[in-house]
């Protein structure tokens, strides 16, 4: 079984001292890259730009923070860990290390030729070939450009931040948010079918509070005619309510350019946009299956819990190069989405000031003088606050 450790590197224009340990052993001192054993996987605590500054890239046993996606930092943030980091390198090289097993035992996963992120490397491990296939018929291109734009990782503000206050980020349990986000109904990818556009072809949508006539009838259509299928919409947004403006404009933070949805995302943009339906397609819809894991088990473990964050969002990962994104990712990432906006409206509503959202996280400008109020709502949605921040306010 391979080895993970950690190294934290204390300088990063020099890495020429830090802490490091393997598989949560004792900490010990090393002097510089060439003081790391070859045979062991590093995670260092590099950001990227000095990861690529120093070349890194080339090496194949180091990587940068974000190897187990989560960054190393935000493990530190989530944890209570602060800036210790012969204390960081201990913990977090056991649980990187748990998570390893976890993808040798259940994928025989064993990172010989690790991708850039842990993620990418179990995508070749779930995806079905239903899943990873281009739909076939007259709508294939329509479809591989839905899928594109509905897969979208972070919602991003408008704006900017207020004056004197630091982004903290406010996260759902790791276990059981994946469990939820797995546990949905999502695409098969098959028997794909064109909606009639005497169906879709509507404007629906809230305009201020004021719901738009024909909306509730839409979605009450959609949901007795196609309760057992997953949909697709291509939309136009002609206007957001006011209160949502900041950071709940559609497709703000995204890569691309979006006019297509998931029926999910639809309903919950609804609520508060007035939305122009084009078209619209329809497949079969499945619950996903996974002989090797069992979702219920161990669900307060960090480690276990990290793995099935990364379990899900592999799923939303694109392959051939990054070319294709495939709709059950699509469906996962408007389920997350749509979750995690529900939480950022209590705070927002609170007039705290929402920076972003996305993979089961919102993160929050604070003052010092707003914490308090913050950490009461986070736990009223289930989210868990920083630890070094409920330190403080205890």
């Amino acid at each position: 079984m391979k080895k993970i450790g950690v190294v934290c590197f204390d300088d990063f224009n020099t890495l020429s001292s830090g802490w490091a340990s393997i598989s949560g052993e004792k900490a010990f001192r090393v002097n510089g890259i060439g003081d790391l054993n070859s045979s062991i996987l590093w995670i260092s605590n590099l950001p990227f730009y000095f990861y690529k500054k120093f070349n890194l890239i080339k090496n194949p046993n180091i990587y940068d923070h974000q190897f187990f996606r989560t960054s190393l930092k935000m493990i530190c943030d989530e944890l209570g860990l602060d800036d210790n980091n012969k204390e960081v390198c201990r913990v977090c090289s056991q649980i990187f290390q748990r998570v390893y097993s976890l993808g040798l035992k259940e994928y025989d996963l064993s990172l010989e030729d690790a991708e850039y992120r842990y993620n990418s490397a179990l995508t070749t491990c779930i995806l079905s070939s239903n899943i990873r296939q281009v739909p076939k018929g007259p709508y294939s291109a329509e479809l591989v450009q839905a899928f594109k734009e509905s897969t979208q990782q972070n919602q991003a503000m408008m704006g900017e931040p207020v004056k004197a206050s630091r982004a903290r980020s406010f996260s759902f349990p790791k276990g059981a948010y994946a469990r939820e986000i797995l546990s949905q109904r999502v695409p098969t990818n098959t028997n794909w079918s064109k909606l009639k556009d005497s169906e879709v072809n509507i404007t629906i949508g809230t305009k201020e509070e004021n719901k738009l006539k024909g909306s509730t009838s839409f979605f009450k259509m959609i949901s007795e005619k196609y309760k057992d299928k997953c949909l697709f919409f291509k939309i136009n947004v002609t206007y957001t309510s006011k209160f949502f403006r900041s950071f709940a404009t559609f497709a703000m933070g995204s890569n691309y350019q979006r006019n297509w949805i998931t029926l999910p995302e639809l309903i919950e943009l609804a609520k508060y946009s007035i939305v122009e339906i084009l078209e619209g397609y329809s497949c079969d819809s499945q619950y996903l299956k996974f002989d090797e894991i069992d979702l219920d088990a161990d669900e307060y473990s960090y480690s276990r819990g990290l793995y099935l964050e990364n379990l899900w969002t592999a799923y939303a990962l694109a392959i051939n190069n990054g070319e294709y994104f495939n709709p059950v990712g699509s469906y996962l990432r408007a389920y997350d989405r749509v979750y995690c906006l529900k939480a950022a409206y209590n705070f927002q509503k609170n007039n705290l000031r929402v920076g972003s959202y996305g993979t089961g996280r919102i993160v929050v400008y604070l003052k010092n003088s707003e914490h308090a109020l913050a950490t009461d709502i986070a736990r009223s949605e289930g989210l868990l606050p920083p630890s070094n921040m409920v330190k403080k306010n205890d």
